[in-house]
């Protein structure tokens, strides 16, 4: 079954500030069928190697270069 709802998420950098969101969104999740998606715009700050293995449930795209947010 398709999801309900799609929850994107593009990231840039910040992995502090995207495992909050994601713990937030963990701990209050929509009531329905939904997914998470965090797309990464070639970020460097170390961490998200970490996250992606802790958010295992999170759709990762994970590009090569940054496109920018639109």
């Amino acid at each position: 079954m398709s999801p309900r709802l799609s929850i994107v998420i593009v990231h840039y950098n910040t992995p502090e500030d995207l495992g909050r969101c994601l713990e937030s969104l963990q701990a209050q999740a929509p009531a329905c069928e939904h997914e998470v998606v965090v797309i990464d715009n070639a970020s460097t700050a170390p961490g998200l190697d970490e996250l992606q293995d802790r958010f295992d449930q999170v759709r990762w795209v994970r590009n090569a270069e940054n496109g920018g947010y639109g």
